[in-house]
């Protein structure tokens, strides 16, 4: 059997990434702790993912926001406490960054909706090996096979 690897290279510009939303019908007590500690509350939800809202978490019925920027560290925490606890973390893919046209999940008790990493940020997180947690990221267009990512 001769097994070959074959390559091809498409331009970034025709790479689009997109995020997922995540959800539970089960919040761990951890997960709540973090949540009501560590976010910020906000009033409604927000109609679009943006600078000012990168990732926002519905609890409940209540919304959150991120006091910064920085959320891959919150999308670990939260994979990682429902894995700890071996309670379902479900995932469906979010195509754009528009909250408002969004499909309801209902009978939800957690949401999480965060910006998809555009092209530069995955680069640079290649570069220096950092490990996207799983479902948190999805190119298109699709390919059938592993996609690598590497600077030309």
């Amino acid at each position: 059997m001769n097994t070959g690897l074959l390559s091809y290279c498409i331009p970034h510009t025709s790479i689009k990434s997109h995020s997922y939303v995540w959800f539970a019908y089960e919040v761990p007590v951890e997960i709540k702790k973090i949540i009501q500690t560590g976010l910020i509350p906000i009033n409604k939800k927000p109609s679009t993912l943006k600078s000012e809202y990168p990732l926002v978490i519905k609890l409940n019925e209540q919304w959150y926001k991120l006091p910064n920027r920085v959320y891959l560290p919150h999308l670990d925490e939260i994979k990682n406490a429902y894995l700890k606890q071996s309670i379902p973390l479900y995932f469906k893919p979010m195509i754009g960054t528009s909250l408002n046209k969004q499909e309801e999940i209902p009978d939800t008790k957690l949401q999480v909706y965060y910006q998809p990493f555009n092209f530069n940020q995955i680069m640079e997180m290649g570069e220096k090996k950092v490990v996207l947690p799983a479902k948190s990221t999805y190119l298109l267009p699709k390919t059938l096979t592993g996609l690598i990512l590497q600077s030309v």
